[in-house]
């Protein structure tokens, strides 16, 4: 998988999956893709598949496969809880994708730094040490809001 970031066995975050990268993802073992792309929202590569499209196919291939569109300007609490539960219900391993792998990044930070009982700022170190560096401010200001705020488990 092209700029894929393993953060754990657990977890592995990317950009969105194009032409054989779901065979691919199902050789290498994942067993669920989560994908946070909106409906409408644009990727680098136009051959994209729609949600839904992407959904069928993944089901296809064997491995689970859940759609929770998130962006960064409307992200809220209950939002990362209800992808926490989804996480912690589906099958592993997660290949977890939005168009770039930032937002997917953020959501297993949070989910880990809250498994961990980690303060914001150490969730964001935790991922800088297994590869994932947040390069939006307000996406990194949430997770350090997210961190500090939420109860943990």
């Amino acid at each position: 998988m092209r700029d894929a970031i393993k953060i754990s066995n657990r977890f592995t975050v990317g950009p969105q999956p194009i032409g054989q990268e779901f065979e691919q993802l199902q050789r290498e073992g994942f067993q669920s893709v989560i994908n946070l792309r909106t409906n409408g929202e644009s990727v680098e590569d136009k051959d994209a598949p729609l949600p839904r499209e992407e959904g069928h196919r993944v089901e296809k291939l064997g491995m689970s496969y859940h759609h929770e569109p998130i962006t960064v300007e409307a992200l809220h609490f209950t939002q990362i809880d209800r992808l926490r539960h989804r996480i912690k219900v589906a099958p592993e391993p997660i290949y977890i994708h939005d168009d770039t792998g930032q937002r997917a990044g953020a959501v297993v930070v949070m989910h880990l730094g809250a498994e961990e009982v980690l303060s914001g700022e150490q969730s964001l170190l935790k991922g800088e040490e297994r590869g994932y560096v947040c390069e939006d401010e307000k996406l990194k200001a949430f997770i350090k809001h997210y961190c500090n705020h939420r109860p943990r488990g």
